[in-house]
């Protein structure tokens, strides 16, 4: 996990699948409150975390959290952010290149920040392919990679499920039935207008306007 500017990002790191929730600081509180949502949300069980040397993460708080969940937290070394690499890089592809930078210091800013993250979580999870590193070889100054076949996070939490118990569970068989309903370029069109309303409450100041509520299961 990671938390940038109110955004709290977290990643797994097996199938690629990314949540974000928008939260209004950076205290123990507002991230143990995140993260339980974050959490509650996902389509497959957690059995270990690991973070940075935030103080956000390294709390007592949050370390209760996640004992009462059976999950056991690890951190990263001091300094060195390419210990979670993953969660990194979603930290720019999904959070700074989506919203930027800037910080919505209202609670209507933070939910039409919500809104965005929500939208973006669908095509990001069920519909961008990503590849992964299958090996790597070097020779001189040359480096060889080969990648698996490009999937979706959710393909491969599919894939993944059914080599570990064959069957698939309800919640993974709504997400791949539910795909196939939605429409991706309303889906696009509804992210940029979630966007651009964001954009134009942190201009003016004034309340973002409501837009359709378009959620996976």
């Amino acid at each position: 996990g990671r938390v940038l500017p109110r955004a709290l990002t977290i990643t797994c790191t097996a199938t690629g699948w990314t949540g974000m929730k928008a939260i209004m600081d950076c205290s123990a509180q507002a991230v143990v409150f995140g993260m339980e949502d974050l959490l509650n949300r996902l389509p497959f069980a957690v059995v270990s975390a690991r973070s940075d040397n935030g103080g956000e993460f390294i709390n007592r708080q949050l370390y209760k959290s996640f004992n009462r969940k059976g999950i056991t937290m690890t951190r990263g070394r001091p300094g060195r952010c390419n210990d979670n690499p993953r969660v990194e890089q979603r930290n720019f592809s999904h959070v700074r290149q989506l919203v930027a930078c800037a910080t919505y210091d209202t609670p209507a800013q933070r939910q039409a920040l919500q809104r965005v993250y929500d939208l973006y979580m669908i095509i990001a999870n069920l519909f961008e392919l990503g590849q992964r590193l299958v090996s790597k070889t070097r020779d001189g100054a040359k480096t060889a990679r080969i990648m698996d076949a490009p999937k979706t996070p959710l393909d491969r939490l599919a894939d993944l499920t059914r080599q570990q118990q064959q069957r698939l569970p309800a919640k993974i068989k709504q997400l791949l039935r539910q795909r196939d309903d939605f429409n991706i370029l309303e889906l696009y069109n509804q992210l940029n207008t979630a966007i651009q309303l964001l954009h134009d409450s942190k201009r003016t100041g004034t309340t973002p306007a409501t837009t359709k509520e378009t959620h996976y299961a």
